[in-house]
């Protein structure tokens, strides 16, 4: 009996050192432990940080909301042929723009602030006795990946916070004199289309930062994407609408003396018999001009003084059914920036159904994939349930 005594002894002993050994090498050191305790922010601040999150992503849904308004403010006065302007709208999307821009303002403080405390943490335990130089190198490839994130966030912060629609709308449009200021309009629109890619990538950007994995969630976000375009593409509809008349009058304007097309708030008359036998609508006359895709919302008076809701869902509605059928249904003139703006339209639109198919087929095949290997194991098990009996 001494012998088996003796044996278990022994081997028990040996598990015990074994434990030992891989309890020593599994477990991480605790200068590594401290050094990443210390670089992760507290639980009340992981807190507070995860609101502040969640504000900076519903400013950003507001101003992408926000910013087509501002091509909705121009309209066409057609007693005096001269562009006016809603003024109710431009406060309200003013004041809105000015809100959001707070938010980012504060929020590009917050980063700077947080990036330089950041790095005070990382100097200091870079330079500790305690850290490893494999501590040391592992914190110096966060902090370079983190501070290429940082500059790019910035970046787009800076270039979505910038008033170009402000400026554009506001301040551009509605100077104009001769026929120099069409090649001015053209250089406007090309501005205000690029204005909208950093507020695209400032909003997912901080969607992505929350790290939401709700299936509900992502696909709320897939589809407002599509809902976002359609008001984006209606809302430049009309305004290129408005563009398209204004250029009318200023080409039939360009070689009659005294013929002028001004804004409504000037005092100087307008030629209004003679821009309606120069531009006819109703019926048009494609030889003397071309309105194109732009035909319909001028004839059925949209870019008149009308009610903005009225505008805005016909505009939406526009936007959604031409991105749906990726533009296939648009009749346009021989006009070039017009001609662009079809071909935007019909591949923003196939892009966007590549891109919510794509997310669907994802979200779908997830749980398919799930079953299929839970069966797979269930059967694997059965097979050799038979085979051991």
């Amino acid at each position: 009996m001494a012998i088996p005594f003796s044996f278990v002894s022994i081997n028990s002993s040996n598990r015990q050192v074994r434990q030992r050994n891989t309890s020593s090498t599994s477990s991480p050191s605790p200068t590594r432990e401290s050094d990443e305790e210390s670089l992760k922010p507290k639980s009340e601040e992981s807190t507070m940080l995860r609101s502040w999150k969640i504000t900076v992503v519903v400013s950003c849904v507001i101003a992408v909301l926000a910013d087509p308004l501002f091509l909705y403010i121009p309209l066409i006065n057609d007693k005096s042929k001269c562009l006016g302007m809603d003024k109710k709208l431009r406060i309200v999307a003013l004041l809105l723009r000015s809100l959001t821009d707070i938010v980012f303002i504060i929020d590009i403080i917050r980063q700077v602030r947080e990036r330089n405390t950041m790095m005070a943490k990382v100097t200091s335990l870079s330079s500790s006795c305690t850290s490893t130089p494999k501590n040391i190198e592992e914190l110096a490839k966060e902090e370079t990946r983190k501070k290429r994130q940082f500059y790019v966030s910035i970046i787009i912060h800076l270039l979505a916070v910038l008033p170009i629609p402000q400026v554009s709308v506001l301040v551009v449009f509605f100077r104009m004199r001769d026929s120099g200021y069409l090649p001015k309009i053209k250089v406007l629109n090309v501005i205000l289309l690029l204005q909208y890619v950093p507020n695209i990538l400032r909003l997912r950007q901080s969607y992505k930062r929350l790290q939401l994995t709700e299936k509900l969630v992502r696909g709320v976000f897939n589809f407002f994407l599509y809902v976002v375009a359609s008001h984006v593409v209606g809302a430049f509809w009309y305004f290129f609408s408005i563009e398209r008349e204004t250029s009318c009058w200023l080409q039939a304007c360009k070689n009659i003396v005294g013929c002028i097309v001004t804004h409504c708030g000037d005092s100087t008359p307008t030629n209004d018999a003679f821009l309606d036998r120069s531009c006819p609508i109703n019926p048009s006359n494609a030889t003397l001009f071309d309105f194109g895709m732009f035909l319909d919302t001028i004839q059925s008076g949209y870019t008149r003084q009308m009610s903005f809701p009225k505008k805005f869902f016909y505009s939406f509605w526009w936007g959604l059914k031409n991105l749906s059928n990726f533009g296939t249904n648009l009749e346009t003139s021989s006009y070039v920036w017009e001609n662009c703006f079809a071909i935007l339209i019909s591949i923003t639109g196939l892009l966007l159904f590549l891109y919510l198919i794509g997310n669907v087929q994802v979200l779908i095949s997830k749980p398919i994939w799930t079953c299929v290997s839970k069966f797979s194991l269930l059967f694997a098990y059965i097979r050799h349930s038979k085979s051991m009996i």
